[in-house]
């Protein structure tokens, strides 16, 4: 009977114990979860304050390299107008997380047209940088004769932006202005020429005056965009009609070999043209010689009334009928 009551009561007392256990489990379970809760939120409160409030993210410091004409100054102002914007009116961009690299490129790309590629990256933690390529300005590609409207190209034959002519381009440097007498209107990043004919006018002065030993006027003339020649007119007052579609250094040698060899019976100065527009032959006339032909600005005509011909050998190759 002793024994059973005993039994009994290590029972009741097995189970008030597992009962206190399961209390004891379940309060514990409680605080941790309450101190899980209160680590989480001070683990959330502090990330938010880093993202939105601290300076440790905050983008504090941009770099700019590349740069010719523009200056690091007017890229940092865009890039740092970007920066003080808010996505959808409310977070912040210029901390690290929420910079769009893509989205200021853009920005400086439709700013400044003088940009021929940008790539801009944030370094952690608080740094963004540009690296800025420009366009290598080659040509000035105007319209009219007065200089109006005129654009810059950059090697692509790529019209870029329009010309102003207090600019460093401009001033520092011996720029190539072409007139296009056709006058034909230009449109931004319009390619007007092709790379090649670029090339060719950017070097043909260059190739004349070495040939000839003569000076030029700085304006190249071309009949159009497509026409593979150009008009250059010397400081003497005549003009040399240049071929584009050959190589500038077969012209130049033919240029050579024909002031070499010829010898004028009027002063060079009463030259109208010289013209190097058909292969290695040369044509030239002189100012009040008899005309066969009101078109002149053929090579077909250029060749009937062209005083003398010489080739490349600075031979005679043929005499005015």
């Amino acid at each position: 009977m002793q024994e059973n009551r005993k039994k009994a009561r290590s029972k009741i007392s097995q189970s008030e114990q597992l009962q206190q256990e399961r209390h004891d489990a379940r309060r514990e379970y409680k605080v941790s979860r309450g101190w899980f809760r209160i680590v989480l939120f001070l683990f959330i409160g502090t990330v938010f304050y880093i993202l939105f409030f601290s300076d440790f993210m905050r983008i504090t410091t941009t770099a700019v390299t590349g740069t010719n004409v523009l200056t690091e100054a007017e890229i940092k102002q865009v890039m740092q107008a970007e920066l003080d914007d808010k996505l959808l009116g409310v977070i912040p961009r210029n901390t690290f997380p929420f910079v769009v690299p893509q989205l200021i490129e853009q920005k400086l790309t439709e700013t400044f047209r003088r940009i021929d590629s940008v790539e801009v990256k944030s370094v952690f933690p608080n740094t963004l940088t540009a690296t800025i390529t420009e366009h290598d300005a080659v040509l000035v590609w105007c319209r009219d004769h007065g200089k109006t409207d005129c654009y810059m190209i950059d090697r692509n034959g790529a019209t870029y932006e329009r010309v102003d002519w207090s600019s460093p381009d401009i001033v520092q440097n011996d720029q190539v202005t072409i007139i296009d007498e056709k006058g034909y209107d230009v449109v931004l990043n319009d390619t007007v020429l092709s790379p090649e004919y670029v090339d060719q006018l950017m070097h043909v002065r260059g190739a004349m005056g070495r040939a000839s030993g003569i000076l030029f006027d700085d304006d190249i003339l071309v009949p159009s965009r497509i026409s593979n020649e150009a008009r250059l007119t010397t400081q003497e007052g005549w003009y040399i009609l240049v071929g584009l579609d050959h190589s500038l250094e077969k012209t130049e040698r033919t240029v050579t070999t024909f002031f070499d060899k010829t010898a004028f019976d009027k002063p060079r100065e009463e030259l109208e043209y010289v013209d190097v527009r058909i292969g290695e032959k040369v044509f030239y006339r002189f100012k009040g010689d008899p005309v066969e032909s009101d078109d002149e600005e053929s090579s077909e005509e250029a060749q009937k009334e062209g005083k003398e011909m010489i080739n490349d050998d600075g031979e005679d190759a043929s005499k005015k009928e």
